[in-house]
C-alpha cells in the first residue's frame, strides 16, 4: 500500500508544470565601436601589448590589446556609459581623460551603431626609488621613515606634498 501511494505521488510531481522563472536579462547585440591609440607620454611612440579594458556594469567587460602601431578597437558594444583603462607593464595604469594618476577618468557615452574614434591615451612610465639609509659608520639603519615629495599647486602656491612614504628594513 505504501509503495503504490509513493509511486502516485512521484508521478504527480513529474507532471506538475515548472514554476515560472524570472525573465533572463539578455544583453542586446551591441553595434557600437570604440577605437583609439596608446602612446608613450615621454616619446609619443606607439605602445604595443597594452591591455585596454572597458569598465561598465556588464559582465565580462570587453578588452582589447594594442597592435604594433598602438591601435586598439573594441567592437560589439551596447549603448551605454563606459570608462576606459589602459595598462601595460612598466607604465602607470591610467583611465581615459586622466592627466595625472590621482584624477578621475572621463566617461565615454556610446549610442547603438556609433563609432567613437580618437579615444587616445599617453601612458607615463613607472619608476622606483631605491637606496640605503646608513649610520655614520656605514651600517644599514632600519626603521627610518623615508618620504618622496612632489611639487603641487594648491590655491595658487607651489608646495611640496608627500607622494609616497616607506620605512627602511
Amino acid at each position: 500500500m505504501k509503495i503504490t501511494l509513493l509511486a502516485i505521488a512521484a508521478i504527480g510531481f513529474v507532471t506538475q508544470a515548472a514554476p515560472p522563472r524570472d525573465p533572463v536579462a539578455t544583453r542586446g547585440s551591441g553595434t557600437a565601436v570604440i577605437r583609439g591609440r596608446i602612446t608613450a607620454a615621454a616619446t609619443g611612440q606607439p605602445l604595443h601589448r597594452v591591455r585596454v579594458t572597458l569598465n561598465a556594469s556588464i559582465p565580462n567587460a570587453p578588452t582589447a590589446v594594442t597592435d604594433t602601431r598602438g591601435d586598439y578597437e573594441i567592437t560589439g558594444l551596447p549603448a551605454g556609459s563606459y570608462t576606459l583603462t589602459a595598462a601595460r607593464s612598466g607604465y602607470l595604469t591610467l583611465q581615459y581623460g586622466q592627466r595625472r594618476p590621482a584624477e578621475a577618468g572621463r566617461v565615454i557615452e556610446v549610442k547603438d551603431g556609433q563609432t567613437v574614434d580618437r579615444i587616445d591615451m599617453a601612458l607615463v612610465r613607472g619608476s622606483v626609488l631605491g637606496g640605503v639609509i646608513a649610520d655614520d659608520v656605514g651600517d644599514a639603519y632600519p626603521g627610518v621613515r623615508v618620504e618622496a615629495l612632489e611639487f603641487r599647486y594648491l590655491r595658487g602656491r607651489r608646495l611640496l606634498v608627500q607622494a609616497a612614504s616607506a620605512t627602511t628594513n
